[in-house]
């Protein structure tokens, strides 16, 4: 699936990339309302250790040189690594929102997805429960463009919101500087339709 953000990480904005951000924020704003409360047996804060310790994982390890080719994962990039790193990242949103944590989730998400989530979040009570019973995640893409990297992660699951089970399919679109060691931020969710 195509990233729903073209290059250039929001060079020269025009009205449809506001749009398009707008959607995929309010995609991602019904996504956390579905999810409001801690999953189990997580509560409380996140130590500034653990949070570097999951922004470790979704890193890279190896150094940014390789090319990339139409269709090819650029040689530095480490699907498996990457792909645990997602779900961390996931889960870790998930209980940032149910705290309502714009601390943490701001070190996860680009500066205008931030500000979209914080006016979202002031629209949704703050007492609903949600746990993560499943979490697939699926490597959509993942490209090179000038100075940046973009990925794409499908999840997909069930999660018990409220007491009612639900299955859930999103794409999250990622963006990330192509220096070594560069965190991934989210830029974007759409969701998907049932599988």
């Amino acid at each position: 699936m195509a990233s729903l953000f073209f290059g250039g990480a929001f060079d020269e904005l025009r009205l449809m990339d506001i749009l398009l951000i707008a959607g995929a924020a309010f995609l991602l704003f019904r996504l956390l309302a579905r999810r409001r409360t801690a999953m189990a047996g997580a509560n409380g804060t996140t130590s500034q250790a653990s949070r570097e310790a999951d922004a470790q994982a979704f890193q890279s390890s190896a150094s940014l040189g390789g090319t990339t080719h139409i269709g090819d994962e650029p040689a530095w990039f480490d699907r498996e690594r990457f792909l645990g790193g997602a779900k961390e990242h996931f889960m870790t949103l998930q209980r940032a929102w149910d705290n309502n944590d714009f601390t943490l989730i701001q070190d996860y998400v680009t500066p205008e997805l931030y500000n979209l989530l914080r006016q979202e979040r002031e629209q949704h009570p703050a007492n609903n429960r949600t746990e993560i019973v499943r979490l697939i995640a699926e490597l959509g893409s993942v490209r090179e463009t000038d100075q940046q990297a973009e990925a794409t992660v499908l999840f997909h699951g069930i999660l018990d919101e409220n007491g009612a089970q639900n299955e859930f399919n999103e794409t999250w679109h990622l963006v990330r500087d192509l220096r070594d060691g560069a965190p991934w931020y989210v830029q974007g969710i759409e969701q998907n339709p049932a599988i």
